[in-house]
């Protein structure tokens, strides 16, 4: 089959939305399907190193639109719309030609389409409309988790390898809301061992750099990088944002703080916390107050290990890494 998957990334408008279109379509293309990104030039090194070398053909198109001129003549079977910003009116006038499938995240934004997917957490419990749950596809069941993440999976997540522990820190794709220094702050605070890769723009590593004091010795501060998940290896303890890697994370069941930096991550946050797949904190709006509450649940995650079994027990019940297989069935499947 052939499918055609429309997203943009940006400094601002993040990565995510493009990377988990790369994660659904590696699987797509495993299993011997035809994959065209359609995408706007996003200006960010390592998330255009990451499509070039993705295997999926790649077509430059305007941000933040969408017609079905922009396809061309390349005549997919499915159209996979993961976006904020293309409005609905243009999403649903396309899925009257072709069936398309729209990536949402608690809401389909008035969008009819054939399809709809939401891999956030227990997102088949919201008050999706009628017309919207009949077709949807909810909860982390469907999370779409690359391979190079699943390699990095351990039998025992919970059990700390490193001496001293290892930690790995980053704030997304392009940490558009500069949280990265305080972060560092908190670390400054940890006074358990720890030894901690901090991945982060270029432009904030003088920061973060200055932030971390005395610890600065213990943390390797590197740039953004499409080998993320290289530094899964062996990492027992894991700080991010709540974004798309939060299912990354989950997946592995390694213990983790989630943080909200965004107000579309609150729903995620708030049910990650409620049901203890990870320690959680919203830093909207926060400022340098909020480095010492950061400190401690980063020591707690380091120190306690029945904390980190009993988190890494629920991430691992509510994830199993086979969303991607579940959401290509339903696609190769449907009538």
């Amino acid at each position: 089959m052939i499918f055609a998957i429309r997203a943009d990334a940006g400094v601002v408008q993040g990565t995510g939305h493009v990377m988990r279109c790369l994660s659904l379509a590696e699987r797509l293309l495993q299993k011997g399907h035809r994959v065209g990104l359609f995408t706007n030039s996003s200006e960010i090194e390592w998330l255009e190193s990451a499509i070039s070398t993705s295997g999926v053909e790649v077509f430059r198109v305007t941000a933040d639109e969408l017609f079905t001129e922009q396809l061309g003549d390349f005549s997919p079977d499915w159209l996979i719309v993961d976006s904020y910003q293309i409005p609905p009116e243009q999403v649903s006038a396309v899925n009257q030609k072709l069936r398309v499938l729209a990536i949402v995240d608690g809401d389909a934004r008035g969008i009819s389409a054939s399809a709809y997917l939401d891999t956030n957490l227990f997102s088949e419990k919201l008050s999706w409309p009628e017309d919207v749950r009949s077709k949807l596809l909810a909860g982390g069941r469907y999370a779409l988790v690359r391979d190079g993440v699943l390699i990095h999976k351990r039998t025992h997540p919970e059990t700390v390898k490193g001496n001293p522990p290892k930690v790995l820190v980053f704030l997304g794709g392009s940490d558009p809301y500069g949280f990265s220094p305080l972060v560092a702050s908190a670390l400054s605070l940890v006074e358990a061992p720890f030894i901690a890769t901090f991945i982060a723009p270029q432009t904030s590593h003088e920061a973060i750099s200055a932030a971390l004091g005395a610890n600065s010795s213990k943390v390797s501060v590197i740039g953004l990088t499409p080998k993320l998940t290289d530094h899964y290896e062996g990492v027992d303890v894991v700080i991010s944002a709540a974004g798309t890697s939060a299912w990354d994370v989950c997946s592995l069941g390694v213990p983790a703080l989630l943080l909200s930096v965004v107000d579309n991550q609150e729903f995620s946050l708030n049910q990650l916390a409620e049901h203890g797949l990870t320690l959680t904190n919203n830093l909207a709006g926060a400022g340098k107050e909020k480095a010492s509450e950061l400190a401690t649940q980063i020591s707690r995650l380091l120190t306690d290990q029945k904390l980190r079994s009993e988190l890494s027990d629920q991430a691992l019940k509510h994830f199993d890494g086979l969303g991607r297989d579940r959401v290509e069935e339903f696609l190769t499947s449907a009538k």
